[in-house]
């Protein structure tokens, strides 16, 4: 019978934790998991590579079988059972780094003024680049228009409820003057995007107008 998956030992530099909270790391152009690493190690990583199935997609991950290159913050796992059971995947990292870790950067501003000053992204991100970029904008003037609908039918209020004041604001923007920006916030944030990743994009339902 054919196995359908292959291991081999390779060494990778680590990269940032991803979404899972294992560190991540690229193989043959692919962003992979990496269990038991630190971001900025390098490592002997033991891959697993999966093939594709009737009932399974291909999927490639790994694990740290040997450190080349250590974090000041590694530890040794207090726990006998770290690696077997994966429940507590970050024992072997210091706790005070654990909580830097989890931290998340938010910047305040303009979206498309931030974007177009590399020096402040460059200063937040260092080269960094993302799998996926999510973008959530208020669709034009909507929210500064009278509401309709549920409003109505519920005896509720039914006055605008603008975020801003600001005519820089998505918000505040006629249709045509939103379409110009928001197609500037894409153009300005590609460049952060990694080869092969994801631009997820949530829209609204505009439902077609009578007549």
């Amino acid at each position: 019978m054919e196995k359908n998956y292959t291991k081999k030992l390779i060494k990778l530099k680590l990269d940032n934790i991803g979404s899972d909270g294992d560190t991540t790391s690229v193989y043959n152009g692919e962003d992979i998991n990496i269990f038991g690493g630190i971001p900025g190690e390098t490592v002997i990583a033991e891959i697993d590579i999966q093939k594709k199935s009737k009932r399974k997609k291909s999927r490639i991950y790994g694990i740290v079988k040997k450190v080349l290159v250590s974090s000041p913050s590694r530890v040794n796992p207090p726990c006998q059972f770290y690696g077997f059971c994966t429940g507590c995947n970050w024992q072997h990292i210091k706790y005070d780094y654990q909580l830097k870790l989890k931290e998340q950067t938010t910047i305040k501003g303009d979206c498309i003024e931030v974007l177009k000053n590399k020096k402040l992204i460059e200063e937040y991100l260092k080269n960094k680049t993302f799998s996926l970029i999510a973008i959530d904008p208020p669709y034009g003037n909507m929210m500064n228009r009278d509401k309709t609908g549920e409003a109505i039918k519920k005896n509720k209020s039914t006055d605008a409820t603008p975020f801003t004041k600001n005519k820089k604001d998505l918000g505040n923007m006629n249709w045509l003057e939103f379409i110009e920006n928001f197609i500037e916030t894409i153009k300005y944030s590609m460049p952060y995007l990694k080869d092969r990743g994801h631009y997820v994009v949530f829209i609204k339902d505009l439902q077609p107008k009578e007549g």
